[in-house]
Order: structure tokens, then C-alpha cells, then sequence
């Protein structure tokens, strides 16, 4: 699923807008939308990309999910010393890819 973060929250720009400053974040649909996703298609293992900027209550909502995140770990070895795409870090219920 793309964009998981929006299952928690997302950026919305009235339309018309020229600039997405003039948006504001709105709280998306959560775990009604991802029991709904389960229950008419229980047969499909869903991987949430969870990449960017994480927020607390999107790693919760990940939890809650049950579904696997993502990891890249070219993403590892860039210049942050903390990166939680080293692979120690790395949770058992995830999906790790070489690259984007």
C-alpha cells in the first residue's frame, strides 16, 4: 500500500489552490479502512510503505495493522549516524528491498 501514512493523516489542498501551503493535515481513515481492506480481501498479504518521515501514530497504526513496513537499505549508508535503516535495526515483521 502506498503512502500508508495517509491511513493515518495527510496533507489536503482545496482545490483550486496554486500552492499546497494553503493545505492542512487531516486525519485519515485509519484502521477502519485497513479492517475494511482485510476482510474483502483476506486472501492478499499487504505490505505497508512506510517510508519518510514516520510519526508516532503512524508506526502505531502499523502496529495495529499488522501488516510488514518496508526498509531500503540503501538508504542505510548515507550520512546519518542513526539510521533506522541500518539492518540491526531492523524489526522481524518487515520487508527490506536493495533499492527504490
Amino acid at each position: 500500500i502506498d503512502h500508508f501514512r495517509g491511513f493515518a493523516s495527510y496533507w489536503s489542498v482545496p482545490y483550486g489552490e496554486t500552492t499546497a501551503k494553503n493545505g492542512h493535515w487531516v486525519t485519515g481513515p485509519g484502521m477502519d479502512l485497513i479492517d475494511r481492506l482485510n476482510g474483502w480481501f483476506p486472501q492478499l498479504e499487504f505490505i505497508a510503505e512506510d517510508l519518510g518521515y514516520p510519526t508516532p501514530e503512524v508506526a502505531q497504526l502499523l502496529h495495529d495493522s499488522g501488516w510488514p513496513g518496508m526498509k531500503v537499505l540503501e538508504f542505510a549508508f548515507d550520512s546519518r549516524d542513526t539510521s533506522s535503516y541500518l539492518p540491526h535495526t531492523y524489526t522481524p515483521h518487515c520487508i527490506c528491498y536493495t533499492g527504490t
